[in-house]
């Protein structure tokens, strides 16, 4: 057979040599070329598109605002029964909102049980048998 495709390259379409040996022809190098455009678009859409660090940061500053803000009050939920600590936080920090920190307290006395009574129907759930 290689004696065939060499005697007759135009019906069987193999390298007849003309080309040294580690050169390529224009119709590789077109592919190559067009290859590395497609994974150059590839490679800057996954990493140009990505946010900079200082965009992160603020991005994360406003998150930890947020739940600041959220849990500002829950510092205060261990004086709520106590007028003389009460007076000293609104003596120290000035006045409070303490209906609005009740409620919070409450919400999140409500969210606790909840959670609690979601874990202990998971286990029981879990020690039968599943």
């Amino acid at each position: 057979m290689w004696i065939v495709s060499h005697a007759m390259p135009e019906h069987f379409g193999i390298n007849t040599g003309l080309i040294p040996h580690g050169a390529t022809s224009s119709g590789l190098k077109k592919l190559k070329e067009q290859w590395h455009a497609e994974w150059q678009k590839e490679w800057e859409a996954q990493h140009l598109g990505r946010a900079t660090e200082e965009e992160t940061n603020a991005a994360l500053l406003v998150r930890l605002k947020i739940l600041h803000k959220r849990n500002e009050h829950a510092q205060y939920f261990p004086y709520l029964n106590d007028p003389a600590k009460r007076a000293a936080i609104d003596l120290l920090h000035g006045p409070q909102d303490w209906d609005v920190i009740q409620s919070k307290a409450d919400t999140a006395a409500a969210e606790e049980a909840r959670q609690m009574a979601e874990r202990e129907r998971i286990q029981a759930w879990s020690a039968s048998g599943g």
